[in-house]
């Protein structure tokens, strides 16, 4: 099973360093054995890549009904929640899913990110220079951190450190092919 968590298809991400309570003991009748919460995880994020966003969803709130300390499982539950497009409260959802990311795996960059997007989208620009700042001490090296931080500075009316952050996104990102 791929244990590596879901990708924002904008974003290169890091997947945590340390115990992310892959499988738990505990299991739901599957059949003919026992389904796990990586089992559940696993197939949450095959549904996401496969653009079937409320199956996701499904899958991935079971996961972390059964095993309340994966990280993974939150960071892609929240990925699941923002693909959503018309579900009542999808970006609140998202950044409580990020945040339990971050409680579990504080030194992820990504969750922080992904929080700081979820809180740009709904317009909160000064509340998501907080995790966009601490995504960029954690992995200064994500072009699309440093882009996070930019559109969170200029949203709270940082113009000069906007342009310092784009600056580091373009120094960070990659050589265009030849």
């Amino acid at each position: 099973a791929d244990n590596s968590p879901l990708q924002d298809p904008s974003a290169d991400q890091q997947e945590p360093s340390g115990p992310t309570g892959g499988g738990a003991s505990t299991g739901i009748s599957g059949g003919a054995g026992q389904t796990t919460a990586a089992d559940l995880r696993d197939k949450g994020a095959e549904q996401y890549r496969a653009g079937n966003y409320t199956q996701a969803v499904d899958l991935l709130e079971n996961s972390v009904t059964i095993n309340s300390s994966d990280a993974v499982a939150y960071y892609q539950l929240g990925l699941a929640y923002m693909a959503l497009s018309g579900r009542d409260h999808a970006l609140e959802d998202a950044e409580l899913a990020f945040r339990t990311a971050i409680s579990l795996q504080g030194e992820w960059a990504a969750p922080q990110t992904l929080l700081a997007e979820s809180l740009l989208r709904r317009g909160f620009f000064k509340e998501a220079v907080a995790p966009a700042e601490k995504s960029t001490q954690l992995d200064p090296e994500q072009p699309e951190a440093w882009m996070t931080l930019g559109r969170a500075y200029a949203g709270a009316g940082r113009q000069a450190d906007a342009a310092r952050a784009y600056s580091e996104a373009t120094r960070h990102a990659p050589a265009p092919p030849r």
